[in-house]
């Protein structure tokens, strides 16, 4: 007796807090170019590197927050992907996203520019009314109690503008102190003269407003709520486990002090939960950190020719253990912009901010008490989740839907196949639940393959693909460059984008697959395996079984054929039918197999025991494999559904030309490495191999060690 185990619990394991960050080699991009990145995947409190393995999705979306571009990426190794810049794609701004299935908390995300000189930009380019955006620190403004509100004023463009705020004739500053009997009619005087009227969002007739002001050691809370909360119980928490309970007076009012050193380092959460652990509002807190990871690199020249080849050493000088880094070398201009944020920044600031977080690291380092405060009030507040998540593991979740093809409905409760025709075939087996959805647990599923599935019964029905989609929202309106892109660095940019295309397309599409994959069938090792070619071949596959798979008979039955597996323990054969498998997929019957012609089939394997498939019990297991893996002409039954599914991303080679005379170099990316191993005490010795371009380079180096410190670090130099 053999079963085959999915490891689905893998699947539904509860997600310890996890937060992702992705470092990419540059921000601008055009068509043709390629965008590579590396994730990190760390612990959500400690930053420290998670060594559970699972799948990170990643998504381009548009301003509209709809996905443009995703791909897969297998968490396990050097956690390195890359996307294709197509043409399709209109110049403007958009935002990289990443998340794993089930993740707590926000999905990670970064802004991202792609131009493009082919594609018509009207529809992005066209500037807006200019707008307020109002803020209450709690969310929701409550009627009758007090609130601060921050708001942030944009120009046309989706610039930022110092616009003047009121109320009746009181000039209003951000953040201000709103009273309910003040009403909500306000008016903004933009520059130049021209007023907007406006209306603060409408306040609710119930509710909870949480106030959270910094001071210079402690932040002094308040919590005021609607009469009709008035006595009850509260409780606040915050920091890592920590928590303070509080008992609203008759006026529904409370105030606590919570200290900055009970706080850990950078953003943090501070959240408000009533008596019935409902979540109520949200605030977040910060305390600067202490930590970072002390990244040394040094160029052997700040000034070099082209095609010259540099050194570059890095170390760290307070590296714990071992620390894990990735490298982009790029070229910088008025076009190609650095980077605003690298992992300290986002890990110690932005991760609890909603939308993209410009110059986080001057908040980090430079910026006042007042400035920070006004952030994280404006980008600070967002609904709780308070939803477990669950992590993939090794296995890649693949959603299909089947409902009935002449109603609609739903097929719950039955048992579906999916299989991947290969030289070393696929199939998983799962139920649809009551919305007709199975979840299939898929391994090693890698690049872009023919897929097919069906209801075990082999019933006709639909089956259509859920695809993993982000939580749509709209992305703050900004016009690249306000609107100015400057012609002469984005005409070398095109040009350059269209040269690596032309003279190192092949070069730059060859992918690796991890070395690790499983290459066993789903029944492990079969009992028995003939090759055919080590017999003589007959053209009928009839009597090939009959006369080499002594461990396979066959029946028939006037015009149907049934196959009987063998039971090797007790010495005669199953009564009923084993699973029939070509190229991993499961045939409805004999006939189908009888058919097909032999001389096409390189092996037969043979599972000589009662077999276990998913809630499917068969007598044995039969498969046939073709030479290529691919079917090799045979038909499916019409109950088969077959579709093109992109899997798993496989890590693309980073080229560098080897510079032969007469062929152009035009890289604005010079080095991409995603991932340089430190040890405490030691060095790493880089090549970099500059290119035909000219200007000014930066060296972006960025990573974490296993202790949590993430750190980063920018050499600057110049090529001839």
């Amino acid at each position: 007796m053999r079963k085959t185990i999915l490891f689905i619990l893998l699947g539904l394991q509860t997600l310890c807090a996890q937060s992702l960050y992705v470092h990419t080699d540059k921000e601008t991009y055009l068509p043709g170019e390629i965008l590579w990145f590396k994730v990190y995947a760390l612990n959500a409190d400690t930053h420290v590197p998670v060594q559970e393995k699972g799948i990170a999705y990643i998504h381009i979306l548009d301003q509209n927050g709809n996905s443009v571009l995703d791909t897969k990426l297998a968490l396990e190794n050097k956690n390195s992907g890359s996307v294709f810049i197509p043409q399709r794609l209109q110049a403007g701004k958009y935002t990289f996203t990443a998340s794993t299935l089930g993740q707590t908390g926000a999905p990670f995300k970064k802004s991202l520019v792609i131009l493009n000189p082919f594609a018509v930009v009207g529809q992005v380019m066209q500037e807006r009314t200019p707008s307020v955006q109002f803020y209450p620190e709690s969310g929701n403004l409550i009627e009758g109690i007090s609130s601060r509100i921050a708001y942030i004023v944009k120009d046309g463009t989706g610039q930022k503008v110092d616009a003047e705020l009121y109320q009746g004739e009181q000039k209003l500053s951000s953040p201000f102190h709103w009273n309910p009997e003040n009403g909500t009619s306000l008016y903004a005087i933009f520059p130049g003269g021209k007023r907007v009227d406006l209306t603060l969002p409408q306040p609710l007739k119930s509710g909870y407003v949480l106030e959270a002001v910094s001071g210079q050691t402690a932040y002094t809370v308040q919590v005021k709520a609607s009469k009709d909360f008035a006595g009850k119980s509260v409780k606040l928490t915050y920091g890592t486990g920590k928590h303070i309970n509080l008992t609203l007076n008759g006026e529904g009012s409370a105030r606590t002090q919570i200290e900055k050193s009970d706080l850990p380092d950078g953003t943090s959460l501070l959240s408000l939960w009533d008596a019935e652990g409902l979540p109520r509002a949200e605030r977040v807190l910060f305390r600067k950190p202490g930590k970072q990871l002390e990244l040394k690199g040094n160029l052997n020249k700040t000034v070099a020719k082209t095609r010259e080849d540099l050194s570059f050493e890095l170390g760290s000088s307070n590296v714990e253990q071992l620390a894990q880094v990735s490298i982009s070398v790029r070229k910088v201009d008025s076009l190609l912009k650095e980077n605003e944020e690298n992992i300290h920044s986002y890990l110690y600031f932005s991760k609890h901010l909603k939308g993209i977080v410009p110059h986080s690291e001057y908040y980090l380092s430079k910026a006042s008490e007042e400035e920070i405060e006004h952030l994280l009030m404006t980008q600070g507040w967002r609904k709780l989740n308070t939803t477990e998540g669950s992590t993939e593991g090794r296995y890649h979740l693949v959603r299909i839907r089947f409902s009935d093809k002449s109603t609609g409905a739903p097929i719950s409760h039955q048992e579906a196949y999916f299989s991947v025709p290969d030289l070393s075939p696929m199939i998983y087996s799962a139920r649809t639940n009551a919305d007709g959805i199975a979840h299939f647990w898929v391994k090693n599923l890698y690049g872009t393959r023919n897929v097919a599935t069906r209801l075990a019964s082999g019933a006709a029905a639909n089956a259509d693909l859920l695809k993993y989609e982000p939580v749509k929202e709209e992305a703050d309106f900004e016009l690249p460059y306000g609107g100015k892109i400057p012609v002469k660095a984005y005409s070398e940019q095109a040009i350059s984008a269209q040269v690596q295309n032309v003279f190192y397309a092949k070069e730059r599409s060859q992918f690796l697959l991890p070395t690790s994959l499983d290459s066993l069938s789903i029944y492990g090792k079969p009992d028995y395996r003939y090759l055919l070619d080590d017999y003589t071949r007959f053209v009928v596959m009839e009597e090939v079984l009959r006369e080499f798979i002594k461990e396979v008979n066959v029946r028939k039955n006037r015009e149907d054929f049934h196959l009987r597996a063998f039971d090797a323990p007790r010495g005669n054969y199953l009564s009923g039918d084993p699973l029939i498998l070509l190229d991993g997929i499961p045939l409805k019957n004999a006939n189908e197999i009888m058919n097909y012609d032999p001389l096409k089939v390189k092996k037969i394997e043979v599972v000589a025991s009662k077999y276990f498939f998913g809630n499917q019990i068969y007598d044995g297991v039969v498969s046939f494999h073709t030479y290529k893996g691919n079917l090799d002409g045979f038909q499916l039954d019409p109950s088969f559904t077959v579709f093109s599914y992109e899997g798993l991303q496989p890590e693309r080679e980073f080229y560098v030309p080897d510079q032969k005379e007469g062929t152009p170099d035009q890289r604005d990316v010079l080095l991409w490495v995603p991932q340089v191993e430190l040890q405490a005490g030691k060095t790493q010795q880089i090549s970099i191999k500059t290119s035909d371009l000219k200007g000014d380079f930066i060296v972006d180096v960025q990573g974490v060690d296993k202790e949590g410190k993430s750190g980063a670090q920018k050499i600057r130099f110049t090529v001839e």
